[in-house]
């Protein structure tokens, strides 16, 4: 490792060489940054301390003691790594930045002293990208012992934890190279994301924390336990992943295949959302028209959907956690962004496994993966409620899907005003919602049991 203090003028430096940086994920506040000139780092004071590690064979389970990660990235390197001011000074005291082989591709972590002492110091992780004889080396290989092989192409993450007092959920997400390269990111992301919402110590969400891996999902605890390394974290992780995949399974193997058209799983008749609404509204005393909004990017889609989107734009964020038992509603801009997610994965696992399906351009039928006409509403872990919008005798219809059997369950209501009707009549009466959840109204939370 090398250290060295440096003099900064005008609080910039740069780790010049760097291009096609990308940040995965950062609580560093603008410490660094992308910039024409590399890699571009910022300093509160005329005087910073350096320490600069590269990690030609990372070793296992490697987590810096005494530091606290702030940030973790990528970039190519194509010309020698340098340290320099603004000025193009070249900072001395780093030569282990000429040890690195060019061209190559490195990842690397931000660090800063997890006890401030007052002073200004930083350490700069540099893992420049190797295989031996096509095995993973360092941190990777502790990170694989825990692990099934990882399949071709990209592996797509997710990371996420509620936020205190049960308003909204944050999450971080990617695609890695592989699945060992995905657990790395995943740790550190919610390691980072973690530590910028619970900055208290012994305060992180009960539920844990969400991680995905393509279609699997599971909660996971551990990620603010200093006692667990890199290793240690992916074992539970996997552990949890394995869990759940054998609970979805005994379910499905319960499960008696449906056929491509069941039928409506609730018979509710369709009425008025505004007037469902309404009545929702009474209950949780709220206010009881939801103000229109003027969004042209969904003028293509349903009235009812529309109109849904009206009410859960302007709803608490508390609601939106526990208006719908076991998920969390989603307001425009999540059901657009879950959309196009979910269409990118469930694309890129038919095209890496050579499956060609053509889903039947009819509302209701099962369409088996997850298709541009299905807006996502409301879900949590890999299970969503979809407004299936193809045209047919049931468009619009709300429809379950899940990572394990799609949208196999088929329609669960013929129409957001059904659904609404009967959470309306849920919250009027008592009676149990979707055959067996009873609500009560708790502090500002709806809790099912």
């Amino acid at each position: 490792m090398d250290t060295a203090r440096l003099s900064i003028t005008d609080g910039t430096y740069f780790l010049t060489g760097a291009g096609n940086i990308d940040i995965a994920m950062s609580a560093a506040g603008g410490l660094c940054e992308p910039s024409e000139r590399g890699l571009a780092l910022r300093s509160s004071t005329r005087e910073v301390e350096v320490s600069v590690d590269v990690l030609f064979r990372p070793r296992p389970n490697r987590l810096a003691e005494g530091w606290t990660v702030l940030a973790f990235g990528k970039f190519d390197v194509s010309s020698p790594l340098q340290l320099e001011n603004a000025e193009g000074l070249v900072f001395a005291g780093f030569g282990s930045l000429s040890q690195i082989i060019l061209p190559s591709e490195l990842t690397f972590r931000l660090f800063r002293p997890t006890v401030d002492d007052g002073s200004e110091r930083y350490l700069l992780e540099l893992m420049p990208f190797m295989k031996v004889s096509g095995q993973p080396s360092g941190r990777d290989e502790a990170i694989a012992t825990a692990q099934s092989a990882s399949s071709a192409g990209d592996v797509f993450w997710s990371v996420g934890c509620s936020v205190p007092g049960g308003g909204r959920h944050v999450s971080a997400n990617g695609a890695a190279r592989s699945r060992q390269a995905a657990m790395g990111e995943v740790i550190d992301a919610g390691r980072i994301l973690l530590r910028s919402v619970y900055s208290e110590p012994d305060s992180a969400p009960a539920t844990g924390m969400s991680v995905g891996f393509g279609f699997e999902s599971a909660r996971v605890h551990g990620f603010d336990d200093p006692a667990l390394d890199d290793g240690d974290l992916a074992a539970r992780i996997e552990s949890a992943l394995h869990d759940e995949a054998e609970t979805e399974s005994e379910i499905r193997d319960k499960t008696v295949p449906p056929a491509d058209r069941p039928g409506v799983q609730y018979d509710t008749v369709a009425s008025s959302v505004p007037e469902q609404w309404s009545r929702i509204a009474s209950w949780l005393r709220l206010p009881r028209e939801p103000a229109q909004q003027k969004n042209s990017d969904s003028a293509a889609w349903p009235p009812e959907l529309i109109e849904l989107a009206d009410g859960i734009d302007t709803l608490p964020e508390n609601y939106r956690l526990s208006l719908l038992p076991m998920l969390e509603l989603f307001d425009r801009e999540r059901m657009r962004s879950e959309q196009a997610m979910m269409v990118e994965i469930w694309a890129s696992v038919a095209e890496e496994e050579g499956v060609e399906n053509v889903p039947s351009a009819e509302a209701g039928v099962s369409a088996w993966t997850f298709i541009p006409e299905f807006i996502p509403i409301a879900g949590l872990d890999g299970s969503f409620l979809v407004v299936d919008t193809r045209p047919g005798e049931l468009h619009g219809c709300v429809t379950m899907f899940d990572k394990v059997d799609s949208d196999a369950a088929g329609p669960q209501w013929n129409s957001i005003s059904a659904m609404l009707s009967d959470l309306a009549s849920s919250f009027d009466t008592g009676a149990p919602f979707e055959g067996s959840w009873r609500p009560a109204l708790v502090d500002g939370v709806i809790e099912w049991t």
